[in-house]
């Protein structure tokens, strides 16, 4: 049974009285409205933001998998209040209370579409960065610290080349396969400086 006066999404929120009348939409000046702005029409209006959270996670994995919408580096979003927010910090938030605005919500598993509260924990910008260097995902180094995932030489090439004086940098270039400038740059350390 729906009351007069009460949003039929069924919030339980008290509409307002309409100031004009449009017949089309079947509001009448003077009456309660049906709705409260926003939530009239809109898919998921009727359920709970944890009841829409769920119902886009797959659990059938360690990992659980959002599969809604995400972003390019492929954390999930969804849009709560006309704001668009990170799956991977609502669920910690769901699972945990109120987070800190400027606190950031990590990922143990390193699986950027995961939304398993075990599987995330809360810390700094600088967590952040310390987690990523440690885990080998800086971009500089791989995981067995070879090289840079998108890097033409190796890290014995490299050193070859720094040990290799007697070339000028025309040949060491022609037989290494990159250009003068980048030889240059290894000898001068502006490059894979990481390199002892």
């Amino acid at each position: 049974m729906k009351l007069a006066g009460y949003c039929e999404c069924g919030c339980g929120q008290k509409t307002k009285i309409a100031t004009k009348t449009n017949t089309r939409k079947g509001i009448l000046r003077g009456e309660p409205l049906r709705f409260i702005r926003g939530h009239s029409g809109g898919y998921n209006r009727s359920k709970s933001l944890t009841e829409r959270f769920f119902e886009k996670v797959d659990k059938s994995q360690d990992c659980w998998i959002w599969m809604g919408c995400k972003q390019s580096r492929g954390y999930g979003q969804i849009r709560v209040n006309r704001k668009t927010i990170l799956t991977h910090r609502l669920s910690w938030e769901l699972a945990n209370g109120c987070l800190p605005s400027d606190a950031m919500v990590l990922h143990k598993c390193d699986n950027p579409a995961c939304v398993k509260p075990d599987h995330l924990f809360v810390g700094s910008m600088q967590d952040n960065v310390d987690d990523m260097m440690a885990k080998g995902r800086n971009g500089y180094e791989t995981r067995n610290g070879d090289k840079p995932h998108a890097a033409k030489l190796t890290i014995e090439q490299v050193n070859q080349i720094r040990n290799t004086v007697d070339l000028d940098f025309d040949t060491l270039s022609n037989a290494f396969g990159v250009t003068t400038r980048t030889i240059r740059d290894i000898i001068e350390r502006k490059t894979w400086g990481w390199i002892e």
